[in-house]
Order: structure tokens, then sequence, then C-alpha cells
């Protein structure tokens, strides 16, 4: 028996280390040992080890003999007698049935394991744990969820009970609780435990064990569900690591890793990265994958989808062709058919589209089912196809096919079902039946609230206490169309008040589900944004038309004010580096977690009741969920109302300021004056203190052509084809004068104007305008009847930013100026931004830059730093110490990525800046400055579309503390540029307000200026931004006080004079 013993010991040790075959011989050598001496339970001891070998190695009926070899020997009653050793039997017979599948007699089997064991050592035996994490296994293949993670919690908690903990069981049991809580949708629940699993598989595993890896692409799944998507590149990265260091770059695992990393940056819109992963991944699937394997069309059918937002519709057709001939699934060839015709529909391809769509419903009919949702969607987007392209009787059609099949499928309560009535709403819109198109809009508005029932088209639903859907915008914005237009057939009043109803719960819609969407999910939105409160305004000007009653005109213009709000808010939403002054960091990161959390559980919830077979109970869990997340955030937002009002004001205060407050800030000799453009109508509001008036203007092409034509002439000078450019810059200047200033005139004369532009309008210099056409034969830049000679113009971006109020300023003048250096230096080549957009090409040297700050230095006093000294690290030191900051230097505008604008320092080798201080790094200052000054070499990039970038920059210096900012709307010639730099700083000096002070600045240089030189392109680049109040008290004597003193003295010597004369007689 010592023999055996030591055979049984190292079969065990074998097994120990997942040597079955091994451990098995060792088993049986001991086996017959036992057996020959009649030791029958060591005996029974072997069989069982022989078995449950077997059963790993899924040898099942080999296994299930053995088990049966004991029960029918004769010592059977001996075994039983034995508690531990038959409750050793049972568990293993149980285990057997359940790798089997019989899951019933698994369970059966296991529960009479439990009697017997704790029959004999208690409840509290510890072997109970592997017994218990069966039944758990068993629950789950049963679908018994509850059931489940009770017995895995049981031997966790049996388990703990051990000396010396079985860390490698524990992990599995937490690992096993975690797929419970993943399956039934609680991905918190399950992050909590896979985490836990991680952290003692990390200590007990070498951290480059294959295993790790495994768990790390769970959680990097997990993650992605969680729409934590900073999380899901780290566990993903670690998981490459391990199988790069284990297995070698083209390890299949890999590929799966770079197709979740691209579907990251495809999701976050980085779609440059998205398509170096996903061909990663293609070429490691290449490689050990056969040709048409799924995954490898995944791939096509992902590199297809991003260079069709990438609007690269060529390169998109060739993957999604590559996709559809290798694609087995007919869910995915209907899918990619789809993707086809959309694409030829945007490339005006009709007949291909038409093409496409038809195969669509015919591979979804014949290959799916005639009452699956694939087909729906198919008849969806066909019937809108047609609609668009008028074949009338064709659309109706397939919309209600397609409505039938959402209706079969999900009932009345589902977003399809909304989204096929709100297309039959259009269809009857088209058609001019307003009244039906109003019927089919607000079924479509009660199947996408779970909770709103009203048939009463004049009822809406109220947002309050409901979980919001960005689908929900469509319908409500084709029952406020609707209203409108009908209200042009009845003249009934109350259609029109209607329409202005549902936009104003339109853009309470936009203000609240903003925050929670996905960054494509923002550009949808960005698209309807500006046209729903374009058509807000319109609505409420003809309802102020009509009756004459003021709160539609006041409505109108606060409609305008949360528009530009709404496009500034936009530009720093999503930057991830960005950290704002005034709120620690702690707390915008709860707050970017909590934001994320609901947007991924919006998208659960979305996505669960859009599929085949909706579970409830998911959907219940997820929306109480979101239903805390959304209480947890609004108290949120309120802490920061109550504690960080500057970071509460900039993103979630939804109110704008009064016309009656703006009245009671502005002085008698101003006037106020706010664009808002639409396509085809010009909105300007004029705002005095004593007077509000408001126009609606037709505009069209031409409008917004010589807004581009004057930006190209304003923005190149060249003494070629001169006589061509006066003409052009002559009438194009003119032309929008008249759009823009005539209107107004009778109400301006006389006063200094405040300018709040709107999108492209940011890029024009209004004091540039000519408000009389000269002769255009004869060259005369100088003699031009320029607004400016008229008016003292500053701008700003919101009527409510500019008259918000700031923290108190001291009312010095010392002055922090800059002048780098441009050299092309290791830091330059190092610096991706400009590297990869080519402006390390144009960083060059600014040749009057330091006589610039030279002279200003001869009137302010204060720091001056220029070449070396002229860092981004000396800005951030000294920045908060000075009440006016001057920069000559370059300035990159970036419209397309407004928040990555920015300004170039020298380029040195400081290890902590870049020497290129973004847009969203200046939202982190806290400066004292009453008074930036860019006076810089302005370059922009990206398409010239609404001024975001500029709008940013401003936005930044102003949100950081700064009142008012000077910059260039284009590249400047520096030496004018220190011209009137020098004569603005003197003006400044004496006393003049901001604005006057840049304008006599510009006027003085037009005097003295060749007529080459006078071109606006010379002087018109510098625009005043914000609060124009003087910096600096009058070092001149008051006109009015020396009126009165001359007219006394006169007074005097008259008195003195006939005294004199008097006495002398």
């Amino acid at each position: 028996t010592v023999e055996a013993k030591r055979l049984f010991n190292k079969g065990l040790i074998y097994f120990r280390n997942a040597d079955y075959d091994s451990s098995l011989y060792f088993y049986e050598q001991a086996g017959k040992l036992y057996k020959n001496a009649n030791n029958w339970i060591d005996y029974t001891k072997c069989l069982l080890k022989i078995s449950n070998n077997l059963r790993i190695k899924g040898e099942l009926s080999k296994a299930f003999d053995h088990i049966q070899q004991i029960e029918n020997n004769k010592n059977i009653n001996l075994l039983i007698n034995n508690k531990n050793l038959f409750a050793e039997l049972l568990h293993i017979k149980g285990t057997i049935f359940g790798s089997k599948g019989d899951y019933n007699d698994a369970i059966n089997y296991s529960n009479k394991s439990i009697k017997y064991r704790i029959e004999a050592n208690g409840e509290n035996d510890t072997i109970l744990a592997d017994t218990y994490n069966n039944l758990g296994m068993f629950y789950y293949y049963k679908g018994n969820y509850d059931e489940s993670i009770k017995y895995y919690q049981k031997a966790m908690e049996i388990s703990m009970l051990r000396k010396i903990k079985d860390e490698p069981a524990i992990a599995t049991y937490l690992q096993n609780i975690g797929i419970i809580f993943a399956i039934r949708g609680d991905f918190d629940k399950a992050n909590e435990y896979f985490n836990k699993n991680l952290n003692i598989n990390r200590n007990i595993l070498s951290y480059d064990n294959p295993n790790l890896g495994r768990i790390y692409l769970n959680l990097g799944s997990l993650n992605y569900l969680l729409q934590k998507f900073d999380n899901c590149i780290n566990y993903l990265d670690s998981a490459e690591n391990i199988y790069l260091q284990k297995f070698g770059k083209n390890y299949n695992s890999l590929g799966n890793i770079y197709l979740n990393k691209g579907n990251v940056y495809n999701d976050n819109t980085d779609y440059d990265k998205a398509l170096m992963y996903y061909k990663n991944a293609l070429n490691i699937f290449n490689l050990n994958l056969s040709p048409d394997h799924p995954d490898i069309s995944i791939i096509y059918n992902n590199l297809g989808s991003v260079y069709n937002k990438k609007n690269d519709y060529n390169k998109a057709l060739d993957y999604y062709q590559k996709s559809l001939s290798i694609c087995k699934n007919p869910i995915s060839k209907t899918i990619i058919l789809r993707n086809f015709a959309k694409i030829y529909n945007k490339l005006k391809q009709f007949n291909k589209a038409e093409k496409y769509y038809k195969l669509a419903i015919k591979t979804a009919d014949n290959e799916i089912g005639k009452n699956h949702l694939e087909l729906g969607h198919s008849y969806l987007a066909y019937g809108e196809f047609c609609i668009k392209n008028g074949d009338d009787t064709t659309a109706l059609f397939l919309l209600k096919n397609a409505y039938n099949i959402y209706l079969e499928n999900f009932g009345q309560k589902n977003p399809n079902v909304s989204n096929a009535l709100t297309q039959i709403g259009n269809y009857y819109y088209i058609h001019k039946d307003f009244l039906r198109s109003i019927k089919y809009y607000q079924q479509a508005i009660i199947s996408n609230v779970y909770d709103f029932n009203d048939t009463n088209f004049y009822k809406n639903p109220n947002l309050e206490n409901i979980i919001l859907d960005i689908n929900l915008l469509y319908p409500l914005l084709g029952k406020a169309k609707a209203f409108s237009s009908l209200y042009s057939e009845s003249n009934n009043i109350n259609d029109l008040k209607e329409s202005l109803k549902c936009y104003d719960l339109t853009v309470k819609l936009i203000e609240k589900v903003r925050d929670y969407l996905s960054k494509e999910s923002k550009y949808t939105l960005t698209e309807n944004v500006k046209n729903t409160f374009d058509n807000a305004i319109k609505i409420s000007l003809e309802l102020y038309k009509t009756t004459k009653d003021k709160k539609y005109l006041e409505t109108a213009f606060e409609y305008a004010e949360k528009s530009k709000s709404a496009v500034l808010l936009a530009s720093i939403r999503d930057v991830d580096a960005i950290k704002f002054g005034d709120i620690p960091e702690t707390l915008q990161k709860i707050e970017k977690e909590i934001n994320g959390k609901i947007r991924a559980y919006e998208k659960l919830v979305y996505d669960e009741k859009n599929s085949e077979n909706p579970d409830s109970v998911k959907i219940n869990l997820w929306e109480s969920k979101l239903f805390d997340m959304n209480r947890e955030y609004d108290s949120l937002i309120s802490k920061f109302e109550k504690n960080h009002k500057q970071y509460y004001s900039l993103k979630y205060d939804k109110n704008v300021i009064s016309v009656k407050t703006i009245q009671k800030k502005l002085n008698k000799n101003k006037a106020l004056i706010e664009y808002t453009v639409s396509d085809s109508l010009l909105f300007i509001f004029v705002i005095t203190s004593e007077k509000f008036s408001a126009f609606e203007l037709p505009i069209d092409s031409t409008f917004f052509r010589n807004i581009e034509e004057l930006r190209k002439l304003l923005k190149n000078v060249s003494a070629e084809n001169s006589n061509v450019n006066f003409r052009d810059y002559s009438i194009v200047s003119y032309q929008l004068y008249r759009d823009l200033i005539k209107p107004i005139q009778n109400l301006i004369t006389g006063k200094d104007l405040i300018i709040i532009p709107d999108g492209i309008l940011g890029y024009i210099p209004f004091e540039a305008l000519i408000s009389m056409l000269p002769d255009v034969e004869k060259i005369d830049y100088r003699n031009l009847f320029y607004l400016i000679k008229n008016y003292p113009i500053s701008y700003s971006y919101s009527a409510t930013l500019l008259f918000k109020d700031y923290k108190t300023k001291t009312t010095g003048n010392k002055l922090l100026a800059f002048a780098p250096a441009y050299e092309i230096t290791d830091k330059t080549e190092k610096n991706q931004s400009l590297v990869l957009n080519k402006f390390s090409d144009i960083l060059i040297p600014i040749k009057n830059a330091k006589n610039e700050i030279n002279n200003i230095n001869k009137i302010f006093d204060g720091k001056f730093l220029q070449d070396l000294d002229a860092t981004e690290l000396n800005f951030k030191t000294f920045a908060n110490n000075f009440d006016v900051l001057h920069f000559a230097m370059h300035t990159i505008i970036d419209d397309e990525n407004p928040m990555y604008s920015k300004m170039v320092f020298t380029l040195d080798n400081d290890s902590v800046e870049d020497g290129c201080l973004n847009t969203y790094e200046i939202y982190n200052l806290d400066l004292n400055a009453r008074l930036a000054v860019l006076s810089a070499c302005n370059t922009g990039f990206g398409k010239l579309s609404k001024g975001e970038g500029i709008m940013s920059l401003a936005r930044g210096f102003l949100y950081s503390g700064v009142q008012s900012i000077i910059m260039t709307l284009w590249k400047i010639e520096d030496k004018s540029g220190v011209e009137i730099m020098t004569k603005f700083y003197n003006n400044l000096k004496e006393g003049n307000s901001i604005d006057n002070a840049l304008r006599k600045a510009k006027l003085d240089y037009l005097k003295s200026a060749s007529q080459f030189r006078a071109h606006p392109y010379f002087w018109a680049a510098y625009v005043d931004i914000g609060n124009t109040s003087p910096l600096c008290k009058s070092t001149g004597i008051n006109p009015i006080l020396l009126s009165v003193c001359v007219l006394i003295i006169i007074v005097i010597l008259s008195v003195w004079i006939y005294r004199k004369k008097y006495l002398s007689k």
C-alpha cells in the first residue's frame, strides 16, 4: 500500500498540472495495487479519479463506465456508509451528466452529493464549493440565471472559509458570477466581478500568460458595450502585448483585437485610425483564415462603412463588393445591398440605387423571411428613396409594408414603428395633405414615448420623466413643419402657435439629449439643430406680425441666442483633453463617466427594443439604471450650478439674456445688431436702449457667394488685375452692405455698433463694407465710403456672452508681450499636428514682430518676451499677473476641429509644453487680463463653414477671464500691423475705449497710406470682440470741462473789459 499511495500521489500531481494522460496511468497503477490488496475504499478513490480524468478528456462513456463499475460492486454498502466518498461519487456522476447536457440529472446528483457531504461534515465543508459551482453552471445552461448566480455565490462563500485560499477557484467563481450579470444586462456588476477575477489572476499568473490575455479581451468587450472607450483600448492594449510576446505579430487573436480597436475608433469618428486597425486585422485574418471566412467579410464591410463616412464612395463600393462576394449570411447580405443603394443614391446614380434596394428586398424576402426586421428596414429605406424621387404609389406601399412588419414584431411602442409612421407622415406632407401628415406624426410620437397615448394632435408629451430618444426629434419637426404649412391654408392662428410649440419642444429635446449622444449621433443632430432654430425664429416673427404681441418678437431673439449658444457649445464637447478652470478634474471625470454610462444604456435600451425578440427584463433593468443615472447626473449639474458657476454657465445653463436686460445694460450711444442666417432667410435683430426691432429678409446663393468673394478679395492683395479687383471689391462690399446694414440704417445712425454675426458672417469685417458705390473705373481704396468712417464697431459671438458678469478686474495696465522665434527644430518635426498639416513649412519668422512689441514697450510698462523667452511655459507661468496680453505670433485656426486651433510659441526643448497653445488648454487658465491682443499671422484651414475655430479661440479667452479680445481674421502684412498696433496702444493709453482706440488707429493708417496700402487687406483684419470699456484713465482734458472753462474765462474777461471802460469814463 505504500507503493500504491506513492503512485496515487503522482497521479494527483500530474492532474494538477493538466497532464491527464500521465495522471490516468498512475491512478490505474495505484488502483491495481489497491484492488490486489482488497483495499476497497482506496481502490474506489482511484476509480473516481480515473472517471474524472476521462470526463475532462471528453471520454464520457468510459467515465460513466467507471462510475457504474463502482456502483455494481458487491461492496457498495461500504461506500454508502463512507459519506464523504459516496458524496464524491455523486458529485462526479453529476458532473458527467452535466458534460453530456443532461442538466436535470446533473442537478439531481449534485444535490444528493451536497446532502451526504453536509451530513458528514456540516454546512461549512469547503469541498462543497466545487459542487455548488457545478450547480451554478448547470442552472446557467438551463437558462435559470437566478438559481445559477445563487449557487455561484454560495460556492464563493464556502471557498472563502478555507484556511489557505484556493485563488484559482475563487477567480473562476468570480468570472462565472460576472458572466451571469453580463447575460442579464447588468454590465456594471459584470465589470466589477471581471475586475476582481483579473486582480486575482494577475497575482497568480505570469504577466504574459495567455489566460490573462483572454481576460483582458473580455474586459475590453464589456467596456466597449459600456462605451468606456478609454478603458476598452487599455484592456485591448494589454491583451495585444501578451499575444505579441507569446505568439508573434501574426497570431489570429490579434486580428480580433485590431477589429475591436477599429470599432472603437469608428464609433468615435476617428476614421483614419479605424482604417489602420481594420487593415491590420484584415492582414492577420488573410494569413490565418480561409478567404471566405465570415470575419474577413465583416472586415471588408467595416472598411466600406468607414470610407462611406469619409465620403470616399468608390473605395466604399469596392470594399462592400468584396464583403458581398464572400458573405454567406443573408442578414449581412441584405445590409450590404442596402449600403450599395445608399451610396449610389448619394452619387445620384438613381437607377443603380433602385436596383440594389430591390435586391435587398428580394434577398430578405427569399432568404430570411417575410416578417423579418431586415425586410422591414429594406422596405423603409426604399420607401424613403421613392418619396424623394417622386415614385408616389410605390413609396406609400413600401412604407406601409415596413410599418406592418415592425408592428407585428414589436407592437405599437417601438422606435422602428415610429420611424415608419414618420416617413408616412413625410409622404403626406410632400403631397400637401397636411392634416393627414400631422395625424401620422402624432402616431409616431405616441410610438416613441412609452406613457404618451393622446391622439389629439394639439397635445405633446412631457419630456421631464421619459427615456429620451433622438428619433423623437423627427416626428416633432415634421409636426411643427406641417402645422406651419397648414396655417398657410387655414389662417387659423392656433395652427401657427402649435407649430411654435412643437419647435420649442424640439429645442428642449435637443438641449436634453445632446449630452448623451455618441459622436456620430451628434453629427446627425447638428444637421437638424440650425434648421430647428431658424424655423423657430421664422414662426415667432410670423406670430408677431399676425398678433402684434411683443412676446413673440422676444421669443424670436431668444431662439437666435440659443442657436449661437448651441454652436459654441458643440465645439467644446467630446474634447477629452480639455480641462476647465473653476472645477476640479475629479468632478469632470465623474461627469464624463456618468455621461458615458447614460449614453451606453440608452444605446442598449434602443438596440434591445429593436432586436427580433426584445427582452423585457433587460429593458426594465436598463431603464431603471437610466433613471438612477439621470438623477445622479441632475444632482451633479445642480452641484455645478451652486459651486462652479462659470463651468455651469458654459456647459449647462440653457438660459439666455432677455431683450429687456440687454436694453438696461446698453449705453444710449450703442446699438446691438444680431444676425441669424438660414439657407434662404436673413434675420436681423436691432436693440438699443430705447427700441427693439427685427427684420426677416430673403437671401439666395448670391448672398453666400458675395461673402466668399469678399473674403477672397480681403485676404489676397495684388497689383495684378488691380482694376478688376477694385471693381469687384466695391460691388461685392456694397451689395453686402445693402443686405446687412442698409435695412436697419435709420435705427443705428450715430450709434457705436456691437455686431453679433452668425456662421460664415464671423469672417467678415463689417467696417470694411462700403455704403456707397464709387466710380469703379478709378482705383481709390483710401476714399471708399467704409462703415468704419461712420461707426465704431465691436463684435461678440452672443449677447448672453457679451453681458455675462465677470469678476472685477484691476484698472492697471501692465502688459505681457510675446514675439516668438520660428526656426525648424526637432520640436517642430515632432509636433504631429504641425507636421501632418504641413504648418511647419509656413511657420516662418514674422519680420516686424519685435519692432511691434518694442514700440508697445515705449507706451505700456510690463514684461516683453522675445525669441527663446517667448515660450508656452513662460506664458502659463506669468500670464495671470498682467492686465494686457499681447501675442505677435502665428495662430492656426482649425474650423473642422475648433478646439485644436492653436497659438504657436517658440518651439523650444521644454519637456512639459509642446509650444502650441491649443484652444482647449485656454479653458483651464485663470487670467486676470482685461484685454488679449492676438496680433498674429493667422492661418486658417479646414472648410470655410461656420467660423467655429475663431469663435472657440475667442471664447476660450473669455471663459478664462479675459473680457476683451482683439484678433485678426486673416494673415496680415506685418508692417501695417506694427503701425496700427502702435497707434492702437497710444489711443488706449489716452483713455479711449477699446473699439474707439482701434477705429482711430485704422482711420489714421488710412489717411497716411498709399493707394495700394489703403486696401482693406492691410488694416481691416483686426476686430475687437467683447467688452470695449477703456483700460486707462483719460490723459487729456475733458472737452466739456474745457468748454466750460473757456466760457468762464471769456465772461470774466468781458466783465473786466467792461468795468475798465466804465471806470475810465
